[in-house]
């Protein structure tokens, strides 16, 4: 972000009075200005938002949306504008230039007469709110600093009896000072001396509570938390992404240029064609041309370098790809510095891999490296390097609803480095009958390699493959299931296992696991060995307010840091039975169920698949919620119409973060299998805690996260200290860094 330093002094002047906010907004007030919500706020109807009388050359003016100061120390309000008030309320959101003067700043200030009060940004950066009468005088102080760099909202508010000073909408501090009168006919000064942006100003003659004041800060007060919730707006009809002319699975988040910006990818469907019924693992003879249906297509939008993306350019570089399509997956899994894409599909999976020395194209290489993947009903994939050579296997699993599971179908090939691979599962243990939607690959037990949940149907439990380390004589990992033994085994009937998902929730450096499934998802808490060395897990589904979403039909799940506190909170995207759920952590290990604040339930559409993933680099995890349409075909003559995808822009502030971006030496190359670890003091006066990611490459159900990992620090400045683990077993450990910065580590050489 860009800080700009003040150049010289100037004085503006508001003409404003007490009409120009409606009196049903807030209460009543003096002024408010919101500079980035693109109406013109200052209730002049000039269109000209932020711009004060609506004359660029005479005012302050606009810089990635927040009002500039670089060029003035104040905005004045005249004498013969009355605050004729005992209770002074003021919000601002303000963002402190990191490399600006730690010096004071005045923030608001009206005296006159000995009366008054103010607001300052002390040289600590502590927030000070002082109301004076006389030789009274109330002193507020808030207990820690604002972090420079981060949007923090102020809300210094006195009632005649208590003055209290908000912080991110929560309360930091209040001191009990009865009986002071701060009215007078003086002036306000906003933003004395203020180097960085001044964003919001709500100056009030009439109290202001904390819930109006953060939806005057345009967020979402959350009554029974007492907090303020990120804003999440829907932009999928603004930028051309709602894809209704597709039946939709899944989608993908992954930078797949390596630009910097993630780039979307749907994964679409609307059955196979006509095509001879072979057995699972029996590629078909296929017509020429083949008859695909319409709105079968996959669909690639790419990211401008500005948060937004682009229309849709799947035909133009090689990805529109048509079979009925499920996981997609992306990885350099040739360890050319470029990343492809296993197109894993009802009937015929494509690996497409992106070309060399061209612009961005892909050509389907099923034929040249062996990789022809024939599955009646594929419905999962994953990349994971489990020799341990730094090529990525390809691990995939099949569902057929009108099999008895008493064999396996899934498989597993390992990448011999030439561009080929080679099917072991019967080698390893994984082979054991199955009929699985998903999987999720992770280190649960802290070992260091890499084990597997696997999701399954009919009468056949979920499994829970711990890996065994690696057989001399085969040179390839064995598994055992331990689902039974270890607390995390499901059947499948009458409620089929869909996906799942792993993610420390309540912090203590263990994984959790997310298991999503039609009528009766779960929550299992991973409690690390017991006394005999067994692994265990503890059913907590049904408290902590999971309870919320039992019963309710989920099939894409998972983890994601939505407020950047630190704590992973919980997406589900339900197709079943009634609406999506967000769960917030609360950091305690128990969640508050949060979707109708933030308009998420989509209760009259079929929610198949969610993403989540910085698309704009603003330091918060946006998210995708894919829409899946019954209808499997459009009528004879008519256009494919299906419901339409949700995606979802994070307004998150107050909290910090910290991003990873990884590149193996020794280990592949997209690192996947490293766990990255930090350890950050996430509010102020509390334990520092210790937060985990791990790099996957295929999660929750149909879809695939960023390799970039967010993680968010809360109101820490810095993270402490932090290590890595790379698959190699190399570990790379680092001391402090600053919040709010991506960083990019590169494998050490032993």
């Amino acid at each position: 972000m860009l800080f700009l330093k003040r150049i010289c002094r100037l004085a503006f002047v508001l003409l404003i009075g007490a009409s120009l906010l409606p009196a049903a907004s807030f209460g009543q007030a003096l002024a408010w200005y919101s500079f980035d919500d693109g109406t013109a706020t200052d209730q002049t109807s000039n269109g000209n938002d932020g711009q004060i009388n609506g004359s660029p050359a005479a005012e302050p003016g606009i810089l990635n949306g927040a009002l500039n100061f670089a060029t003035t120390d104040s905005i004045v309000i005249p004498n013969s504008v009355s605050l004729e008030t005992a209770t002074p309320s003021v919000l601002a959101w303000v963002k402190l230039d990191p490399n600006g003067p730690n010096s004071p700043v005045r923030l608001v200030r009206k005296v006159g007469s000995g009366n008054g009060y103010s607001v300052m940004v002390l040289g600590n950066r502590r927030v000070r709110f002082d109301v004076t009468q006389g030789a009274s005088r109330a002193s507020v102080v808030s207990p820690y600093p604002i972090v420079p760099g981060v949007w923090t909202s102020i809300h210094a508010y006195y009632d005649g009896t208590d003055a209290r000073l908000y912080l991110h909408g929560e309360l930091a501090a209040e001191v009990s000072a009865p009986g002071i009168d701060p009215t007078n006919t003086g002036f306000t000064l906003i933003a004395t001396r203020l180097d960085g942006y001044l964003d919001d100003i709500k100056l009030g003659d009439r109290p202001l509570t904390a819930a109006l004041a953060c939806s005057g800060a345009l967020k979402i007060w959350h009554q029974p938390s007492g907090t303020c919730l990120s804003t999440f707006t829907n932009v999928a009809a603004l930028e051309g992404l709602q894809d209704t002319n597709h039946r939709s699975f899944g989608a993908t988040l992954v930078d797949i240029d390596q630009d910097g910006w993630l780039d979307l990818y749907y994964i679409n469907g609307s059955g196979d064609p006509d095509i001879p019924n072979e057995p699972s693992g029996v590629c078909p003879v296929l017509p020429d041309p083949v008859d695909f249906i319409d709105g079968s297509a996959n669909a690639l939008h790419m990211n401008q370098g500005d948060g937004t993306f682009g229309p849709d350019t799947a035909p133009v570089v090689g990805l529109d790809d048509q079979w009925n399509a499920m996981r997609h997956v992306w990885a350099d899994y040739d360890r050319d510095g470029l990343r492809d894409v296993m197109s894993h599909n009802f009937l015929i999976s494509n690996l497409y891999k992106q070309v060399l020395d061209e612009p961005l194209m892909f050509e389907n290489w099923n034929d040249e490296s062996g990789t022809s993947i024939c599955l009646r009903r594929g419905t999962g994939a994953s990349w994971i390097d489990l020799n341990n050579d730094g090529f990525l296997d390809l691990h995939v699993v099949e569902y057929d609803p009108g099999r008895l599971a008493v064999d396996h179908v899934s498989q597993l090939y390992i990448n011999d480095g030439l561009g080929g691979f080679t099917e072991v599962i019967a080698q390893t243990g994984l082979d054991l009958p199955d009929n699985p939607m998903g999987q999720a690959w992770a280190d649960f037990d802290n070992d260091g390699d890499q084990d597997l949940f696997q999701t399954n149907s009919h009468e056949v439990p979920t499994r829970l493959y711990r890996n065994n380390g690696i057989d001399l004589g085969t040179g390839l990992p064995t598994f055992t299931d331990i689902a039974i033994s270890a607390g995390v085994a499901a059947i499948g009937e009458p409620d089929r296992g869909i996906g799942a998902s792993w993610g420390d929730y309540n912090n203590d450096r263990r994984l959790d696991l997310l298991f999503s499934r039609e009528g009766d998802s779960r929550l299992w808490r991973n409690d690390g060995p017991d006394g005999n060395g067994d692994w265990k897990f503890t059913d907590v589904s049904n408290q902590g307010g999971f309870e919320t979403v039992l019963g309710l039909g989920f099939w894409g799940g998972g983890f994601a840091d939505l407020d950047n506190d630190g704590w992973l909170d919980i997406v589900l995207a339900n197709r079943m039975n009634g609406a999506n759920r967000v769960l917030l952590n609360n950091g305690d290990e128990t969640f508050r169920e949060v979707t109708s604040e933030l308009g998420m339930e989509l209760d009259t559409l079929p929610s198949m698949g969610f993403v989540a993933g910085d698309r704009d680099n603003d330091g918060d995890v946006d998210l995708v919620i894919v829409s899946h349409s019954p209808v499997t075909s459009a009528p004879e003559g008519e256009a494919f119409e299906g419901d339409p995808n949700f995606v979802y822009v994070n307004d998150t502030r107050g909290n910090n973060w910290a991003q990873f971006r990884l590149t193996g030496v020794v280990s592949n190359v997209e690192a996947v299998g490293a766990r990255i670890e930090v350890l950050a003091r996430l509010a102020p006066g509390g334990q520092a805690v210790w937060q985990i990611r791990e790099v996957v490459a295929g999660t929750g159900f149909f879809s695939d996260f960023p390799r970039l990992q967010t993680f968010g620090l809360g109101k820490a400045g810095r993270v402490q200290r932090g290590r890595i683990l790379w698959p190699s077993g190399i570990l790379q450990e680092f001391g402090a860094l600053d919040a709010n910065q991506l960083y990019e580590f590169t494998e050490p050489t032993p």
